[in-house]
């Protein structure tokens, strides 16, 4: 009875249905807007390197025989191109394309409720209890669903969405114990944006594999990404367009990251080092974390998650869709943040202050790039805030744990020499 109970819960829920039909409202109701053009040009969801309009240049140019990366609008991976194409060659009317992109949600939204599942199964087999907690897939579907941030990268057509899909299939291969489609697609992630690249790490825990065996196997498939996008368009001229593009910040264009206002500001002769600084930020806790919270790789993978989401060169709303999204799958690990409430509250502020300021600088002339960079470091501090708040909780507890069976064997042996 318990095992039909449990593959009922795990079929189509009635509770799932109100999400679905807000999202396909959302996407039907962008075509009744004066202005929907606006929303693809917003700089919080759309950078140069998710910028839809620039791809589908991208295959006009390719059409027409010309190098996609001729110019400098293109800065994606030629595999973007094969992605892009069917709605370039049929000519397809936009609706189809946020069909699409929604579709993508869609299917993200239900393979992070099947996470959440193999999650629970997972704590369940280890700590010989049933779950309290089976009400987190279903709220799990709902948070990705319903967030504002993924409803409106949606919107705009941002291409970060495939990068999205590509972890969260990492994530759900490695729970199914499939290491191979994991690796791949974390790996293509990374050949995507390039950052992803560290959560090999915790998928190699999850999926039970060792590193000398995942590590070869993630440069296998690089290397196999890299010659196909090379068989695309026939030239290496995406490495320096897709890939030095976005370590060298070579397009200063405003965004909600750190980048573009410091290196306006700085000096040329000092531009290396702190591209060198600010770029070490999204790698430089990859290994410390990976060694005190190996034996937590679910908080240990959506840590590395909200690390990018805050310190690549060009980030957007879709990588905290991403972040917000499997927030709920980390609440299994704790009861509470400290700091939870305040960043939560600040975050949605500041999220609603950033487009009153862009408007305020760039339109109204009114206020200035300190305006709009200053409501956005107040972001990337709430972000800071509450990563460092969760990893400051699991260390607490997986300290107190190490004491409690310290202390146990030491209770052990003191019993052993008493007899």
């Amino acid at each position: 009875m318990a095992d039909a109970t449990s593959r009922t819960k795990r079929g189509w829920d009635n509770h799932l249905a109100p999400a679905l039909i807000v999202r396909l409202l959302c996407a039907l109701s962008l075509q009744t807007l004066n202005n929907p053009a606006l929303l693809f040009s917003r700089k919080e969801f759309i950078t140069p390197i998710t910028d839809s309009k620039r791809v589908f240049e991208a295959l006009f140019l390719n059409e027409h025989g010309v190098d996609p990366y001729a110019g400098d609008a293109f800065h994606q991976p030629p595999i973007m191109l094969l992605l892009y194409y069917p709605f370039h060659h049929f000519r397809l009317p936009p609706l189809y394309l946020h069909l699409f992109w929604l579709m993508l949600d869609i299917v993200i939204a239900f393979l992070i409720r099947s996470i959440a599942f193999k999650v629970l199964d997972r704590e369940q087999s280890e700590n010989k209890t049933e779950s309290k907690t089976s009400w987190i897939p279903n709220v799990a579907f709902n948070v990705y669903l319903l967030n504002p941030f993924t409803i409106l990268t949606s919107l705009a057509t941002s291409s970060i969405v495939f990068n999205n899909l590509a972890l969260v299939l990492s994530l759900y291969h490695a729970y199914s114990g499939n290491v191979v489609l994991s690796i791949f697609a974390a790996v293509f992630s990374a050949h995507l944006t390039i950052y992803p690249i560290t959560t090999v790490l915790p998928l190699s825990i999850i999926s039970g594999s060792k590193l000398r065996y995942t590590l070869p196997l993630s440069l296998f498939f690089l290397a196999s990404l890299i010659g196909i996008s090379y068989s695309i368009v026939d030239n290496w001229n995406f490495l320096s367009k897709a890939y030095a593009f976005v370590i060298f910040v070579n397009d200063l264009t405003p965004n909600i990251g750190l980048f573009w206002y410091f290196f306006m500001e700085v000096f040329k002769q000092f531009r290396t080092f702190f591209i060198f600084a600010y770029q070490y930020h999204a790698f430089l806790y990859t290994v410390p974390l990976y060694l005190r919270l190996k034996h937590n790789p679910l908080i240990l993978f959506w840590i590395y998650l909200s690390i990018v989401a805050t310190f690549k060169s060009y980030p957007s709303y879709g990588d905290v869709a991403l972040q917000v999204g499997l927030l709920p799958l980390v609440c299994t690990q704790f009861s509470t943040t400290k700091y939870g409430f305040i960043s939560g509250v600040v975050a949605v502020f500041v999220a609603a202050l950033a487009p009153l300021f862009w408007q305020m600088w760039i339109y109204n002339g009114s206020g200035n790039a300190n305006f709009y960079y200053a409501i956005n470091l107040v972001f990337t501090f709430t972000q800071v805030l509450f990563v460092t708040d969760v990893a400051s909780i699991v260390v607490g507890k997986q300290n107190q744990k190490e004491r409690e069976e310290e202390e146990r064997k030491a209770g052990k042996k003191e019993i052993t020499r008493e007899e």
